[in-house]
Order: C-alpha cells, then sequence, then structure tokens
C-alpha cells in the first residue's frame, strides 16, 4: 500500500510539471501550393502562421520562398535559413506590415555548406518591426536586400556574430531604424569571425542617440560602405531627435519609377519609365535589369543598354505575377551608378465581386442563418479560413428533398470565371453534414430565364477549406445552387459558409479624373484601364446624367475632351461602353 502510494503521488507531480511548460509551436514554410504567397495556408505546414507562433522559412534545397504583399501579419520569431546545410528567402513589399515578437534570424547555424538566409525589402510603405534583435549570419550567412520600406528593431542589428559567419546588407532605399545602443555590433570573440559588411547605395539608417564614433571605427574597418567604396559615407547627428543618420553621397540615380516601386493591378501591356539622373549622356546611358526573379536583378544578370529612359517588355507579361528591376545610369565618364530595385505586380486574371453589389436568397433558412451570411465576409478570416460559429454561415430549413436552393443575383451581368465556395462548417459539420455534397448550378442572363450550368460536388467543409468551380467565362446576371444531397445524409437540410464569385474584367474602370472630382481643367483627357476583350471603346460625355451622347469611337484607352468645347462650373458626366463585334455580347456598357 505504501508503494502504492508513493507511485500515485509521483504521478500527480509529473502531471503537474508538465502541464505548466510554455509549448511554442512552430510553423514551417514548405511552399507546396506553388504561388509563393504567404497568405496561403496551403504552403504552410500545420496552417498559417498566426500571432507568437515561430516562422521557420528553410529546406535543404530551394523552394518557391515565400513573398508578403500588403496586409497585417503578426508572428513570433522568425527564422531564415537558420538550420545546418539549409536556405531560405523571405520578400516583404507592396506595403505589408510584418510584425515579428522576438529576434529575426538569418543563417544563424554553423554547416558546410554554410546555411543562407535572405530577406528581401521593397515598397514605399512597407514595414517590418521586431521586438528583439536582428540577428544577420550569425555562425552561417545572412543577406538583407532592401530598396524601401522601413526595417525596424527594438534593440540591435547583429552581423557575423559568431565565428564562420558573414552578414551582407545592401541598403539602396528605406530605412533601418535600431533602437539599441549601440544598434550595430559585428563580430564577437569566440572565434575566427567571417565578413560583414554593409553597403549602402540609398536609404537611411537611424541610431538612437549619439553612435558617430561607432560608425566610424565601421567606416574605417570597411565593415559600412558607400557604392562598394567607391562614394562616401555621410554621417549626422541630429539633436533634435537624438539620433544619428548614416546615408552616402548619391551619383546621381534613376528615379521616380513608372510603374511606381510595389504597385499593384498593373496592365500587362505596361510600359516602365523613369526619369534619368543629371549626368547620364544622351546615348547609351541606361543599362536596365527586368526579371521576375529578385537575385537575377540583384545580380546584375542580362543587363539591356539604351539610349531611351523607356523600356517596352518584347511580350505580355503573366497575369498576377510580380516582376522586379533596375536602371545603371552612366555618367560622362562612363562609370556606371547601381539603381535601386523596384518591383510591381500585373493585375490578376480575374477579380472578385464585392458582396455589397450582390443579393442572396435563399428558399429557406434557419433563424439567424439566412443566405446573406455567405456573401458578407462575415467568420471569414484573414487566412481565409471561415469560423466554426454556425450563426456565421447559411443553413436551410427542413424542406423537400433534394429541393433547397441559395441564389446570388448580381447589380448588373458578368462574366465569370470561377466560384469559390466554403462549405458549413459547423463545429458539429463532422458528424451532422449539412454542407452542400452534390449541386446543380444554373445561371440567368435576365434574371427569369434559368440555364443549367452542370452538376457538381462541393468538397465537404470540415476537411478541404474551398472548393473552386471553374465557370469558363460564363455570362450571367445570377447564379443559382440547388443541393441535391449533403455530406451527412441524416438531415434534409443543406447550408453554406462563404461563397466568392471572381468576374473576368471586361468592363472599362479606374477612371481618370475620378468620378466626383472638382476643380478640372476644361481641356482634360479622360483616361481609363480598359476591358479585358475590348476592340474599341465609345466614349460617352454629358450634362444630362439620363441622356449621355456618344461622342466618339477611340481606339486607345484615351479622349480628349478639347473638341467638346467643355464650360467651367458645369458638372459633366461620362462613361465608357467597351465594344467588341466579335465577341458576346459586344459591348459591356460602363457604368456613369
Amino acid at each position: 500500500m505504501c508503494k502504492n502510494m508513493i507511485s500515485w503521488v509521483s504521478l500527480v507531480l509529473v502531471l503537474g510539471l508538465v502541464g505548466s511548460v510554455d509549448v511554442v509551436r512552430a510553423t514551417d514554410w514548405t511552399g507546396a501550393a506553388g504561388d509563393g504567397d504567404w497568405m496561403n495556408p496551403g504552403n504552410w505546414s500545420p496552417i498559417l502562421p498566426i500571432a507568437g507562433e515561430r516562422v521557420d522559412v528553410e529546406s535543404q534545397s530551394d523552394l518557391v520562398w515565400p513573398i508578403l504583399s500588403g496586409g497585417t501579419v503578426n508572428v513570433g520569431q522568425v527564422r531564415i535559413g537558420y538550420v545546418r546545410e539549409s536556405v531560405g528567402e523571405l520578400t516583404v513589399t507592396g506595403g505589408a506590415t510584418l510584425n515579428v515578437v522576438g529576434e529575426l534570424r538569418l543563417g544563424r547555424q554553423e554547416s558546410i555548406p554554410t546555411p543562407v538566409g535572405t530577406l528581401h525589402i521593397s515598397g514605399d510603405n512597407t514595414r517590418i518591426n521586431v521586438s528583439d534583435r536582428i540577428e544577420c549570419g550569425r555562425h552561417g550567412k545572412g543577406i538583407i536586400m532592401m530598396s524601401g520600406g522601413t526595417l525596424h528593431s527594438d534593440t540591435e542589428l547583429r552581423l557575423a556574430y559568431r565565428f564562420d559567419g558573414s552578414a551582407e546588407v545592401h541598403l539602396s532605399g528605406g530605412t533601418i531604424d535600431l533602437s539599441g545602443n549601440p544598434g550595430i555590433t559585428a563580430y564577437a570573440n569566440d572565434g575566427t569571425p567571417g565578413t560583414a559588411s554593409i553597403d549602402i547605395t540609398g536609404g537611411t539608417i537611424v541610431l538612437a542617440g549619439d553612435q558617430l564614433a561607432l560608425v566610424e571605427d565601421f567606416i574605417s574597418e570597411g565593415i559600412i560602405v558607400g557604392f562598394g567604396g567607391t562614394k562616401p559615407v555621410l554621417l549626422t547627428y541630429d539633436p533634435v531627435t537624438n539620433s544619428t543618420l548614416v546615408t552616402v553621397e548619391s551619383p546621381g540615380k534613376a528615379g521616380d519609377p513608372s510603374p511606381g516601386d510595389g504597385s499593384f493591378d498593373n496592365p500587362r501591356n505596361v510600359v516602365l519609365n523613369w526619369t534619368a539622373a543629371d549626368s547620364t549622356p544622351a546615348t547609351k546611358g541606361h543599362q536596365i535589369f527586368f526579371s521576375t526573379d529578385m537575385n537575377d536583378i540583384r545580380d546584375g544578370l542580362d543587363g539591356m543598354i539604351q539610349d531611351s529612359n523607356q523600356y517596352t517588355p518584347p511580350q505580355l507579361l503573366d497575369y498576377g505575377t510580380s516582376y522586379y528591376w533596375r536602371v545603371d545610369e552612366a555618367n560622362e565618364a562612363g562609370v556606371w551608378s547601381p539603381g535601386d530595385i523596384w518591383s510591381f505586380q500585373i493585375e490578376p486574371f480575374a477579380r472578385p465581386i464585392s458582396g455589397d453589389v450582390i443579393t442572396a436568397t435563399a428558399a429557406s433558412s434557419v433563424a439567424d442563418q439566412g443566405p446573406e451570411n455567405t456573401i458578407n465576409g462575415i467568420g471569414l478570416g484573414d487566412d481565409d479560413l471561415h469560423s466554426g460559429d454556425v450563426k456565421e454561415m447559411w443553413l436551410s430549413d427542413v424542406s423537400e428533398p433534394n429541393q433547397a436552393w441559395i441564389q446570388y443575383t448580381f447589380d448588373k451581368v458578368y462574366k465569370l470565371n470561377s466560384a469559390l465556395v466554403w462549405n458549413h462548417n459547423g463545429q458539429a459539420e463532422a458528424f451532422v453534414g449539412f454542407g452542400i455534397k452534390e449541386a446543380l448550378i444554373e445561371f440567368s442572363v435576365d434574371g427569369t430565364q434559368w440555364t443549367p450550368w452542370g452538376v457538381t460536388e462541393f468538397a465537404r467543409g470540415n476537411i478541404t477549406p474551398i472548393t473552386e468551380v471553374d465557370l469558363q467565362g460564363l455570362v450571367a446576371s445570377a447564379v443559382r445552387i440547388t443541393a441535391r444531397s449533403n455530406w451527412g445524409g441524416l438531415f434534409q437540410q443543406y447550408g453554406l459558409s462563404e461563397v466568392r464569385f471572381l468576374s473576368i474584367p471586361v468592363f472599362a474602370r479606374a477612371p481618370r479624373p475620378a468620378s466626383g472630382q472638382t476643380d478640372v481643367g476644361p481641356d482634360v483627357t479622360l483616361t481609363w484601364t480598359g476591358g479585358r476583350e475590348a476592340a474599341a471603346h465609345d466614349v460617352y460625355v454629358g450634362t444630362d446624367l439620363n441622356a449621355l451622347p456618344l461622342v466618339d469611337r477611340v481606339s486607345e484607352n484615351a479622349f480628349a475632351t478639347s473638341p467638346l468645347d467643355l464650360q467651367l462650373d458645369q458638372t459633366y458626366y461620362w462613361k465608357i461602353d467597351e465594344v467588341n463585334e466579335a465577341e458576346d455580347p459586344a459591348p459591356w456598357k460602363g457604368d456613369v
């Protein structure tokens, strides 16, 4: 009996200790979806990173590495190319904000070959906030490529901090903001150090307090250089902000990129423009680098020397793809000044139709579980995962078997590319199976006559988050989904969590001047982004909102109003109808 008592007490103590352990879960980048999108859960294991979780971006072989482009993400410690014999890369761009609670580590552990962790930062409003230190090359190799935005640490930037470590920071734009004092440390006294360098060709390093002596030592040691050592590094202490500013004398660089750095939604036939440096000669003064691979731009591969400060890609660019480019400028002596690395993204092939212009109705609904829940975004997170709250979904009432339907009516006719369906995902879904399994899809152009599209199966909600239905350019003003079965088969009720429609942009959009703009000159040129299939554009301009006259048919996305003799202090209305007689329908009538 005494032995049994001792064993029981020991078990209680062990359980108590285990219960107090604070386990930090790690989320690994797999790149399995193949699109490089940070926000795609299919690229992560086990799930999309959430606040407090450690993020590991590394592999023993090259992957499609993550790109965080826009939005705000909160995570724990971030490790890139961290473990032995690994590599890893992360790109943060497009005005995204990445909040890191803990350290940001690049190339930390020693090995042969050396692990390499690379961080790319670009875009005017992009920001990375690190609550602890940034370790760049602790034992392995860390690389920071920064052309825009802000990289902030509450403490310090450590460079090649341990033996065999190496660090490269290439700052061509943006701000590295460090709150510690010292804000930069390099090497440690525990063996033979590798190499550490900060090469500044643009941008600013901001250090807290007066750290002039520290930076002067780094400059004398060759750790901080300008343009690879060809231009002086400039130091300033600002007593107003009590900060030390580290910049570089500019030799004259290309500027004012168009498309703008980090911009989205650019047309496939985009033309690249920039402002030349003052010292650039008229003949063979520009060398442009253009690629979908930022590393090619950084390494200066396949440069094209030309006279013009404009570049037209030889073919249409790919939908939804990010492109990187750089322009090096020559001076009269033939010396090239490396430019900043810029990026932009081409428009997606299809665009979501806002739930604000869709009306959802259903044959029946349970109280507080109406069809509007499937289009208002309720319950849908930024990670595109849906909650398990049934009051954030639609569920039919008890009805005739295989007759429950839900209908989506749009504000106008659209050319539909696809529908994304989140099936019913209540907490008891695995047992009751309300989610629609087999569904009949019908469509209507006029809201009266219905045509069957076909029968398809929606994935079970608690297993696969999203089903994509390829609508193949279907022209419709309304879509109806009729349930033929559900996943449980126990109850004659059917439900969905969310439905999103994506349309091919065949209408004119993005009018310039914008709708409602005032103080517009009377000789304004109207421009817009053309519809996808437009062969010509019918331009309507007038003062009567309900009777706009057709004033011209043009082949370009622009119309000069000077022949119309527009009057001052007068409100004018205009619209663009996109026309292509070879398509059906031939005209796509635009908004006023």
